[in-house]
């Protein structure tokens, strides 16, 4: 596993549901 590829996945894991829990 990339550690840089598998962090940037979590962290717009993190981003899009911080988002989604905004617009709700």
């Amino acid at each position: 596993m990339g550690g840089k590829q598998g962090v940037a996945s979590h962290a717009a894991q993190i981003e899009k549901a911080w988002v989604e829990r905004e617009w709700v």
